[in-house]
Order: structure tokens, then C-alpha cells, then sequence
């Protein structure tokens, strides 16, 4: 558990931060009220300042643009993110997530360039808890298109560029070099299968998602190493009372071949088994499954009620091996639109030998 001084810190965070998004909040639905019936999209410009286990004290400014190409098209968002924190990380991070009218296409891509030291565990599903630092940029970007081939459901192809430079790590470190340990660049393709029967892409009430994607990194594509990625996310969305909701969610993530380190299924985070430093465990195997109960007290507020499970492993046979993972914490919903009902979130974790670690964000976890 966090000191007193911890506390403190968290408290006036999140005093801040509430301040911003109340006044910003309020700000964007006031003004873009009278331009949505003409335009259809809601900007949400929202300064921010939070505190993470990877990034400690950070600051910057978010952008959220929510629009629809078709009064019968679920809502399309634009997802805007630069910020620099106290451990001298600095990101910039768009994302773009559209559907084309009638939903005939979806589209979605992203682009990462990020500096940012963090602390490295080692590879596996047992390491002790004894961080070394280590740094590196980072570039990453892909495009993924899918076709429509009934209703919600989507199949195409996507590719992806990751690369990672200029990788320093500790002299004396305990954790031998890993795969990429001195810089990588990997370039693959891949198909994806998608169902999407969600009501709204980034806080669904009901519905159902599920992918399977893979991509192939070669050589022949640019890559500096060989590997191949199979993705399983499946997400169910249940109503539980008129302002309950219940969402489940189970993560897959395969990999062979010689994978670099920042590619490997990890633990923790912001978005999968919140409580875990992202990255305490890594391996070429992760598999997750995790739950929140999701309540709705007035208009612009809410709370949520969240647990995981989860390990990594080099194989199916190692996963699990040393006792699977355990996380779970509780978080608060503030509304920032209610039109759209995107919420932004403030959520704090614990997991398994972890202490209390605070997250936000905006949009819902999964």
C-alpha cells in the first residue's frame, strides 16, 4: 500500500486533473452543441495531468474527435495524445478508428514515436521483482482495412512497422541481452477477422467483439528478424440493470520464431491486468482473461469494479508453470460527453506481490 505522502500525491492528481476535466469537459459539449447538427463531430480537446507506474508524473494534452459518415454508422473516433513526464519519456500518439457509411469498410490505424526509458524485468514468467533501466526510441505504425461481409462482421489485411532505436541498457544488469536488445526494426503483414456488434467502440454497453489476426515479419519485408503473431481478443458486453454493465474480456497472444523483446505478450497497464507494471512479466505467450462491473450514478458520474487473471510463458506448457497472476482494483467515471458516452477514467490496481498503482485514461479499458 501507497504512504501517506503517496496518498497525498494521488489526491492532488487527481484534484487537478478533475479541474481540468469538469471545465474542459463541459466546455466541448457546450460549444460543439450548435455545430453538431450541422457537422456531425464533437472535438474534445482536454489538457491533462496524471500518474502512472511507468511514466510517474506526466503532463500534456489530449484530443478526442468523435464523428459519424452516416446517420446509420456507429460513431468514428480520432484520438489525438503528446505528452512528456517526469522520467523524461516523451510520446506523441494518433489514432484513428473509422467506419466507412453503412459500414461497408473499417479502418483503423496509428501512428507512435515515443522516447522512453522504463524499467525491464527480463524475459519470463518468474523473474524477481528487480527492475533495471533501460531506454530507447521508438517508431511504430500500421494500417488495417476491412470489408464488410455481413452484418458486423469484418475480414482484411493489415500492416505493421515497428522499430525500436538507440536501446541502452544497464552496465550492470542482471537480465542478459534480450532479442532486439540492441535495436530492431520489424516489418510484417497479416489478415484479420473481426466481429463488432458493440453499440459504441469506446465505452460499449452491449454487444459483442472478437478478432483473430496474425502478422508475419520476414526478412523479405524489411524485417531484421523472423516471427509470426497470432492475436485472439474476445469481449462480451452484458446489461446487468438499467445502469450495470458487465464486461468480460479474453486476451491471446502467440508468438514464435525470434521475437524482440518490445514485441512479446506482456502483463500490466493501462489496458490489460491493471496492478502490473506493464511489462513485469513478458514472454512469447500471454494469455489474459478479465472482468469489470461497470455503474453508472448520475449523468457525468460512475464507478467501476475490475479483477484479472493472467501469466506468460515461452510455450503453452511453461504458461502457468509458477502460479498464474492475479490483479484487481476499483475507478472512477467521469463523463466527458454524454452525447457520445465517452467517459474518461481514474482507476487504481493492485496486483499479485504488486502495491497500489493508479491509472488514467480516456475510454474504458476494453
Amino acid at each position: 500500500m501507497p504512504n501517506k505522502t503517496t496518498q497525498k500525491k494521488y489526491f492532488i492528481l487527481f484534484l487537478i486533473f478533475f479541474s481540468c476535466t469538469n471545465a474542459w469537459g463541459q466546455h466541448a459539449e457546450d460549444t460543439t452543441t450548435t455545430h453538431k447538427r450541422k457537422k456531425k463531430v464533437t472535438i474534445i480537446p482536454l489538457p491533462i495531468i496524471y500518474y502512472t507506474p511507468e511514466t510517474k508524473l506526466a503532463a500534456g494534452f489530449l484530443g478526442v474527435c468523435l464523428f459519424k459518415t452516416s446517420p446509420q454508422t456507429r460513431t468514428s473516433n480520432i484520438d489525438l495524445a503528446t505528452v512528456i513526464t517526469s522520467r523524461k519519456q516523451r510520446l506523441f500518439d494518433i489514432e484513428v478508428n473509422m467506419f466507412t457509411p453503412q459500414e461497408k469498410y473499417f479502418i483503423k490505424s496509428s501512428i507512435y514515436l515515443a522516447k522512453f526509458p522504463e524499467s525491464f524485468f527480463g524475459i519470463g514468467n518468474d523473474r524477481p521483482n528487480i527492475p533495471e533501466k533501460i531506454d530507447y526510441s521508438i517508431a511504430r505504425g500500421n494500417l488495417r482495412v476491412l470489408r464488410k461481409i455481413k452484418e458486423k462482421t469484418f475480414v482484411g489485411m493489415q500492416y505493421q512497422f515497428f522499430g525500436t532505436y538507440r536501446v541502452m541498457q544497464d552496465k550492470n544488469t542482471p537480465n542478459p541481452i534480450p532479442t532486439g536488445g540492441r535495436g530492431s526494426q520489424m516489418s510484417g503483414f497479416g489478415f484479420a477477422f473481426v466481429y463488432d456488434s458493440r453499440d459504441n467502440i469506446v465505452n460499449a454497453r452491449k454487444g459483442m467483439y472478437f478478432e483473430v489476426s496474425n502478422y508475419g515479419y520476414l526478412k523479405a519485408l524489411g524485417s531484421e528478424f523472423e516471427s509470426f503473431q497470432l492475436y485472439i481478443d474476445a469481449r462480451k458486453y452484458i446489461r446487468m440493470n438499467r445502469k450495470g454493465i458487465l464486461a468480460v474480456q479474453g486476451i491471446g497472444n502467440f508468438n514464435v520464431g525470434d521475437v524482440p523483446f518490445k514485441m512479446l505478450g506482456t502483463l500490466g497497464g493501462v489496458y490489460q491486468m491493471r496492478g502490473f507494471y506493464n511489462g513485469r512479466y513478458r514472454d512469447k505467450i500471454a494469455i489474459i482473461f478479465q472482468a469489470e462491473y461497470r455503474h453508472i450514478l448520475t449523468e457525468r458520474w460512475g464507478f467501476t469494479v475490475f479483477g484479472s487473471v493472467g501469466d506468460v510463458g515461452k510455450n503453452i506448457s511453461d504458461y502457468g508453470s509458477k502460479g498464474m497472476k492475479f490483479a484487481g482494483g476499483v475507478g472512477l467515471r467521469i463523463k466527458l460527453s454524454k452525447k457520445e458516452n465517452v467517459n474518461v477514467r481514474f482507476d487504481f490496481g493492485v496486483g499479485t506481490k504488486s502495491s497500489l498503482k493508479p491509472y488514467f485514461n480516456v475510454a474504458e479499458a476494453f
